[in-house]
């Protein structure tokens, strides 16, 4: 096992007046059950003023096993929070995990860690279940244009962001895409992923509270990195999350980009794998395929779903094993 010092960093504000005692509880258990043994378990309040604090110091001293830091002062919101909590780690390693979130099992962190360290790498991430919605599977090479992974299914060496705050204060909604963009397009380093689900999403955060600003964002993000006169964020957006990109943009991205890594995140992810869906509906008809292919389609999204039920159900009964002591 990695003997690896890990700081996860958890932020949070007036969790009793949101009615959130419960998911934060959840999240804090399913971090100090983690079999991993040094973790730092930073949490970052925002001043809060309706007994928060006074509930999580409960927490901290019936059920902490784990080294823990407690701030609580006034911020400027959920990423300024996060980059105080960074800032006070004092780990190589580093994660988030957000105070309605948790891990899926209590080996989570020991597979990442152990994966990192097996592959020589300098991140890990796995898959994330987004609650009763889906799963989102983890895939680096997908960065340019959607989040390659969720936050707090990623463990990244800290040094990778040196001199940098871990969190952009001006993109509210989806910092966490802004730092992918910083993080990946960097040359020489190394990922190594999990295939498995190891962490919760819980719905209804901040990042989907308002889809305009959230438009806005991810086109300032990729206007800043694409970094080319030739761009305008708004196209980029329509191109790479909206729609299948037109040729236009593809050529613009293969003349202008200037990030080599980046350039190959779009054109290894727009190819026959986004566009073949049409295409082949087209064939199935006119070939006469379509319920042979749609068989095949049915078998194996069964197969697939059937592995996911059971990560879940063994994540349930785990996570269960908490409530008595709480309710």
């Amino acid at each position: 096992m990695s003997k690896h010092k890990l700081s996860i960093i958890t932020t949070t504000y007036n969790l009793i007046t949101k009615n959130q005692k419960s998911y934060f509880y959840e999240m804090f258990r399913s971090i100090h059950e983690q079999d991993y043994p040094s973790i730092e378990h930073i949490i970052v309040d925002g001043g809060s003023k309706d007994g928060s604090v006074e509930f999580i110091k409960g927490l901290i001293e019936k059920y902490g096993k784990k080294e823990i830091v407690l701030i609580s002062e006034k911020d400027k919101g959920i990423n300024d929070a996060t980059n105080k909590g960074y800032r006070a780690a004092t780990s190589e390693y580093i994660t988030l995990m957000c105070d309605d979130d948790f891990y899926t099992r209590p080996d989570a962190v020991s597979l990442l860690m152990d994966k990192m360290e097996e592959k020589g790498a300098d991140y890990a991430y796995g898959n994330t279940w987004w609650l009763n919605r889906a799963i989102w599977y983890g895939e680096e090479e997908t960065f340019a244009w959607r989040h390659p992974f969720l936050i707090n299914c990623l463990i990244f060496k800290k040094n990778l962001i040196e001199g940098q705050d871990y969190l952009n204060v001006k993109y509210p909604l989806v910092a966490d895409y802004d730092f992918f963009m910083r993080l990946l397009k960097q040359d020489n380093i190394k990922g190594a992923k999990v295939n498995d689900v190891l962490t919760i999403l819980r719905p209804g955060g901040i990042s989907q509270s308002n889809d305009n600003d959230y438009t806005k964002e991810i086109s300032a993000i990729l206007e800043k990195h694409f970094n080319s006169k030739y761009f305008k964020g708004k196209e980029l957006w329509q191109g790479l999350h909206g729609a299948n990109p037109s040729l236009w943009l593809l050529l613009k991205i293969n003349l202008f980009c200037k990030n080599k890594k980046i350039k190959n995140s779009v054109f290894s992810t727009f190819t026959f794998r986004r566009w073949k869906r049409p295409y082949m509906l087209k064939l199935e008809y006119i070939f006469f395929l379509k319920f042979i292919t749609k068989y095949f389609r049915k078998k194996k999204r069964k197969q697939s779903s059937s592995n996911i039920k059971y990560s879940i159900s063994q994540s349930r009964k785990w996570i269960e094993t908490f409530y008595s002591e709480f309710f």
